[in-house]
C-alpha cells in the first residue's frame, strides 16, 4: 500500500505568504512562478507504483512541454481529506499498481496551479483512473520540467496545450471524447485552449479560476495582506505586505513583469476566451476563496450560455481542488453525460 500525506495547509499558505517578503521582488515572482510542495518528496516512486509515463512535446515555437500519462486502472484508492485546528490534512492511499483498464473510456487534460506542476495533479489523476479515465498531467510552460519558458496568464498556455492535443490526437495518444479540467491557473489554461480547440473538447472543468491576470496577481497580493493568522511568521509576512504593496506598487511591479514577459498583463483577460466556448463547462468556486473574488468569477461564467457556475460552500482557495472525496465521482458522472445530453446540470454534494 502506497501512502501520500500532505502537511497542514495553513503551514502551506504561510511558506507562500513569506515569499512575498523575501529578497526577490514581486516582478521577479510575477515572472517565474513559485510555490511550496503540496506533495511529497517520494513522488516519483510513488509515479513509478501506479505506472505514471513521462513523454515531452516540442512546440513549434520552441517550447518543450512534459508531460505525465496515467491509464485508468483499479488501483484501490483511499482519499482522506480532513479539517482540523491547524487548518487541514489529507492522506492517499492505494493498495497496488492495479491492472491497467483494457481500454479508457474517455481522455481528461489536467492541468495545476501557480507554482505547481503536472505531478500534483496526481490524485486526481488516480480517482479519475478508478472511474475508467485516462489522463493526462501537463507541466505547464515555467513550471516544473516544462522550464525556462515564461508563463502567460493564460494565452499562451492554452495556445501549448491545444497544440499537444493535436499532437497526441494525430498520433492515436487520445482516447476520445476529450475533456480538460484545471485549477486556477491551469484553470485559466484550460479555458483558453477549449476556445482554441472548439468542438473537439467534449467538455471543460474549471476550478477557481482568474477572470483576469490583473485580478489574479492582486488577489494572491491582497490575500497576504489580509493574513493575520497563522502564526507569528505569516502574521509578520501580512503586516509586511500591507505596508510595501499597495494597489499602485503592485501594478508598477506588473508593468515591469509585463516587458520581462513581452506582455501587457493589465490587458489579459478570462472573459472572451469564456466568451468562445463551445463545450459544457462546469466554473466551480469555494465560497470562501480568499483569494479570487467569488463574484468575479460568476460573472466570468455568466460570459457564455455553456458555461455553469457552482459554488463550493466553505472552501478555500487551496481547499476547493482538494476535495476529490467529494469531487471525483460527480464530476465523473458529469463528463459521462456531457456527450449523450444538453449541458447537464451539477449539484455540489455536501461537506
Amino acid at each position: 500500500m502506497k501512502r501520500l500525506r500532505s502537511a497542514p495547509w495553513c503551514a502551506l499558505l504561510a511558506a507562500a505568504c513569506l515569499a512575498l517578503s523575501g529578497c526577490r521582488t514581486l516582478a521577479d515572482r510575477i515572472v517565474t512562478p513559485d510555490g511550496p510542495d503540496l506533495l511529497p518528496a517520494n513522488l516519483a516512486q510513488i509515479e513509478r507504483h501506479a505506472g505514471v509515463r513521462a513523454a515531452r512535446f516540442a512546440a513549434d515555437d520552441g517550447v518543450v512541454l512534459w508531460y505525465r500519462e496515467l491509464a485508468p486502472a483499479q488501483r484501490g484508492l483511499e482519499y482522506t481529506f480532513e479539517r482540523r485546528a491547524d487548518g487541514m490534512s489529507l492522506s492517499l492511499r492505494f493498495r497496488d499498481a492495479g491492472a491497467a483498464a483494457d481500454s479508457a473510456q474517455a481522455t481528461v487534460v489536467l492541468l495545476h496551479g501557480w507554482g505547481a506542476d503536472g505531478g500534483s495533479m496526481l490524485p486526481w489523476g488516480l480517482a479519475l483512473g478508478e472511474r475508467g479515465y485516462r489522463t493526462i498531467l501537463v507541466d505547464l510552460r515555467g513550471h516544473g520540467r516544462s522550464r525556462p519558458s515564461s508563463p502567460g496568464f493564460g494565452p499562451r498556455e492554452g495556445a501549448d496545450v491545444a497544440a499537444l492535443v493535436a499532437a497526441l490526437r494525430a498520433s492515436g495518444g487520445l482516447q476520445e471524447p476529450l475533456y480538460l479540467m484545471g485549477v486556477s491557473h491551469g484553470a485559466v489554461a484550460a479555458l483558453h485552449a477549449a476556445a482554441l480547440l472548439g468542438e473537439e473538447v467534449a467538455g471543460i472543468v474549471a476550478i477557481s479560476p482568474y477572470a483576469s491576470a490583473r485580478q489574479g496577481i492582486h488577489g494572491v497580493v491582497e490575500s497576504v495582506r489580509q493574513m493575520r493568522g497563522g502564526g507569528l511568521r505569516a502574521r509578520a509576512a501580512g503586516g509586511w505586505a500591507r505596508w510595501r504593496y499597495h494597489e499602485d506598487r503592485v501594478d508598477a511591479a506588473m508593468r515591469v513583469a509585463g516587458r520581462r514577459l513581452g506582455l501587457d498583463l493589465a490587458s489579459i483577460d478570462t472573459g472572451p476566451a469564456v466568451e468562445a466556448l463551445r463545450a459544457c463547462t462546469l466554473v466551480l468556486h469555494g465560497t470562501d476563496d480568499g483569494l479570487f473574488d467569488l463574484q468575479d468569477v460568476e460573472a466570468l461564467a455568466r460570459r457564455s450560455p455553456l458555461a455553469r457556475f457552482v459554488a463550493l460552500q466553505d472552501e478555500t482557495h487551496v481547499t476547493a481542488p482538494l476535495r476529490i472525496d467529494l469531487l471525483a465521482a460527480p464530476l465523473a458522472d458529469w463528463f459521462a453525460q456531457v456527450p449523450r445530453a444538453p449541458c447537464p446540470s451539477f449539484t455540489a454534494p455536501a461537506r
